[in-house]
């Protein structure tokens, strides 16, 4: 099985929709044996640490910094990647960029979608996307449906987009 999944994920590297490209770990932080029971279910099931991405959203980053610094830590530890989901729609804070050592960062589809601010919506977009790259983070657009939006993407270097424009899930 372990050789399965290393073949299906090399496999999907290069598709655009991350949702089809990674299995990826909703986290409910509040249960303190969350990373010991992640490691089990992986285990038991032979699915390698480093094929999963454990995704948390960015409002949940804000219910306890300092534990969720902690827990990303030790996931890392333990060869999980890190996602920051909907980065852009809650209390964005570049302090959330700085502290957390994610490998991800997703930036909400919200950002991409008004249209009577759109052109500071772009200037912000493109120097979110450059700031994560410093950063060593990968840089993912969600909920992408329109040509106009993978253009302006390329053009500004985001690393992967997902959305309907590529399939509905």
């Amino acid at each position: 099985m372990k050789g399965n999944l290393e073949a299906y994920y090399e496999k999907k590297k290069t598709i655009y929709n991350t949702n089809r490209m990674y299995p990826y770990v909703y986290v409910f932080c509040r249960n303190p044996d969350f990373i010991q029971n992640l490691c089990s279910l992986a285990d038991q099931y032979g699915i390698p640490h480093h094929l999963l991405v454990v995704e948390l959203t960015e409002t949940a980053m804000w219910e306890n910094e300092k534990i969720m610094i902690q827990m990303v830590e030790q996931l890392h530890k333990n060869g999980f990647s890190m996602a920051m989901d909907d980065f852009g729609t809650g209390y964005s804070s570049l302090s959330l960029l700085k502290n957390l050592s994610v490998d991800i960062v997703k930036i909400d589809r919200r950002l991409f979608y008004d249209n009577q601010y759109k052109d500071r919506a772009g200037i912000l977009i493109s120097n979110v996307l450059n700031m994560a790259k410093q950063l060593g983070m990968v840089t993912v657009a969600e909920g992408i449906e329109e040509q106009r939006h993978i253009d302006f993407l390329q053009q500004v270097g985001c690393d992967k987009v997902q959305g309907y424009y590529f399939a509905r899930p």
